[in-house]
């Protein structure tokens, strides 16, 4: 019943569609109301809303046609279960109850998310889809520069160097946190972190900037800038040399020429070459071959060598990094308009803080249906207690903590002087506007926090489509959890209920040929084997096949073990030895080559649940099932309101 439930676990989804068969027909559902009522289940109304939504879902995925009559007959049946769950309080577990929190959090993001806003910053993105901006950088790590302080420190003074004519590439090589001269090539979008990436393409051409970054902070060198050059799709063949001295280094440049010669004489031939010679493991299986890529996302050697060929044209030895590359280029491709770059663009913006302001936005943007108001007297207030103090001193600090005046509400519920002042890490703040605008700045954070769960708690009824996801969500959760302790999970948690089924059905379980049902003993010879049956056959009979395995690896190690089987005649080689007379088995390369059974014997036909533990406990779910319907049925009553239900 919720295939299409992005983040149901497949197990609930099988099992909801097979306890709910909800099978939809061909007929079209016009509803005149989603408030009419068109059934009550066990007093609880069902509206035509939630009715026709489920129906709705389930319709392309069935293709037995079905009644509405039907239909409606069956989904009253899954209400009486969800009824049965919320009776036996399975709504209240701890456990369930916080993955519907997770869930709900997970499913309301989409609707938390200003679309405004994040469309113009992905068009901003796509601008840097079609550029590039060639860049150098000085890493500068704080956990290597003590902290960030003395890192912004020293980035502007670096900055001020290479803008009055210090030599950058020397600078990077004497003051970066990584090796080399700082040249990273080309960028393209969605390569670097986004605020390096911001403040590169921000910065024009022969200019310098500073951006702060997870890494730490970068003084960022622009060179050049131009349109994006599109993508290419290459095959190549690596010859490692990194880690490797002068000679060794000589012997892999002489193998990459040979290569070179044989791809050149036979092009068509470039990817079996690769996998037979490449160093690059998965080129081995793939002939070399490399996904699309554009600038920025392999290191400038390659990328300006697959650029630079033309399609069908391989490249002499390229030199990188990691070694010698010979390069095939089988296609290139322009840039993406900004309709075809749409899914991966909001993927961009979804993926780092972006995605935080256009969330600022939309919560921003919810303040007035949230309710917020601003007490302007208590603002003013505020103000004069900073000024008298020129700032916060530990004083007003604390006096701040034991404040209970209102400065704001959302929902009608307070934001006091003390809320803000207990989230304010800081108990001295030198200048009253300073003061003032770290509070303001936290008592705003306070308020969004208030909004957001606002939001959360009435989305179900804003938005629809998202209550009935949601609904959804947690009808199929209690459904599976209920029907996991009626129905599904009793053959194993209730084996007496299982063989007392068997016994009052035993002429339903046949078997067309008979069965060996005991252990079997395996060993490396036979005076092993023989010995290890006189061994077991000392034990009390009531041990387990695993108790029986324990004791068989203290006595003889490895040389023999035990296993329990169910087969019948003419199954197994085995079996068929041991048990109806058949050739001793040949088991080349085994190291198994005597058999022995141990407290067996050959029945005709099922004594026990176990024999048909498979079919025995289906039949035994369906039996509770329908038992577990029927009491359903008594205790839930149905209404329907036939005159809406056939307007439908």
């Amino acid at each position: 019943m919720f295939a299409s439930l992005r983040y149901f676990s497949m197990k609930r989804i099988l099992l909801s569609i097979a306890s709910l068969a909800l099978i939809a027909g061909t007929f079209s559902l016009q509803a005149r109301d989603n408030s009419d009522v068109v059934m009550t289940v066990g007093g609880v109304p069902v509206t035509v809303g939630e009715f026709e939504y489920l129906y709705n879902k389930n319709r392309s995925q069935q293709a037995t046609e079905m009644s509405v009559d039907e239909y409606a007959g069956l989904f009253a049946d899954f209400k009486r279960k969800v009824l049965e769950a919320k009776a036996c309080g399975l709504d209240t577990i701890s456990a369930q109850r916080a993955e519907v929190e997770r869930y709900t959090r997970e499913l309301a993001l989409p609707y938390l998310w200003d679309k405004d806003m994040a469309d113009s910053l992905m068009h901003v993105a796509y601008d840097h889809v079609k550029e590039n901006v060639e860049v150098s950088h000085i890493m500068l790590s704080v956990n290597a520069n003590g902290s960030p302080e003395r890192c912004a420190f020293l980035a502007d003074s670096l900055k001020a160097l290479a803008a009055a004519g210090a030599d950058f590439a020397d600078l990077a090589d004497r003051f970066s946190a990584q090796p080399g001269d700082g040249y990273l090539g080309f960028l393209s979008a969605g390569t670097v972190p986004y605020s390096f990436e911001r403040a590169a393409f921000d910065t024009p051409a022969g200019a310098y900037t500073i951006a702060v970054t997870p890494y730490g902070y970068h003084v960022i060198k622009v060179h050049s800038r131009r349109p994006d050059p599109g993508n290419v799709k290459v095959r190549h063949l690596l010859r490692l040399t990194r880690g490797l001295d002068e000679e060794q280094t000589a012997a892999v440049k002489k193998q990459i020429d040979s290569l070179y010669a044989v791809a050149v004489a036979s092009p068509a031939d470039f990817a079996a070459l690769a996998g037979a010679y490449t160093d690059d493991p998965s080129g081995k299986n793939n002939g070399g071959d490399l996904d699309w890529f554009g600038s920025g996302r392999m290191v400038p050697a390659f990328e300006h060598a697959s650029f630079a060929l033309a399609d069908g044209q391989i490249s002499e030895p390229v030199l990188t990094p990691y070694g010698y590359h010979i390069i095939l280029r089988e296609g290139w491709r322009p840039t993406p308009s900004f309709e075809e770059m749409r899914p991966e663009l909001e993927k961009m913006i979804r993926s780092d803080e972006r995605q935080n302001a256009v969330r600022l936005r939309a919560v921003e943007k919810m303040r007035g249906p949230a309710g917020v108001k601003f007490d302007k007297k208590a603002d003013k207030q505020l103000k004069k207690l900073f000024k008298k103090a020129d700032g916060m001193d530990a004083a007003l600090a604390e006096r701040l903590k034991d404040d209970s005046t209102p400065l704001a509400t959302v929902d009608g519920v307070p934001v006091t002087v003390k809320d803000v002042a207990a989230t304010i890490r800081h108990n001295e703040i030198k200048g009253a506007d300073n003061a003032y605008r770290i509070f303001c700045n936290s008592l705003n954070e306070i308020i969004n926090s208030r909004v957001s769960d606002w939001m959360l708690v009435t989305l179900a009824d804003r938005e629809p489509e998202y209550a009935n996801l949601r609904n959804e969500y947690i009808d199929g959760m209690l459904l599976y959890e209920l029907c996991q302790q009626r129905i599904w999970g009793k053959p194993q948690s209730d084996p007496e209920g299982l063989e007392a089924y068997f016994k009052a059905n035993a002429d339903r379980y046949k078997w067309d040929r008979p069965r060996y049902r005991g252990m079997v003993v395996l060993a490396v010879s036979d005076s092993i084997a023989d010995a290890a049956v006189a061994y077991l056959s000392e034990l009390p009979d009531t041990l387990s096949t695993a108790a029986y395995s324990t004791e068989l690896r203290k006595k003889f190690v490895n040389d023999a073990k035990i296993e329990r089987v169910l087969a019948a005649q003419g199954d197994n080689a085995v079996i068929e030895y041991i048990a109806f007379g058949g050739p001793a088995p040949d088991k080349p390369g085994s190291r198994w080559v005597a058999f022995r059974a141990f407290r067996g014997e050959v029945i005709d036909a099922p004594t026990c649940a176990a024999d048909v533990r498979s079919s025995v406990s289906v039949d035994y779910q369906e039996y509770l099932e329908k038992q577990f319907n029927d009491y359903l049925r008594e205790k839930y009553p149905v209404e329907i309101n036939y005159d809406v239900l056939h307007s439908l």
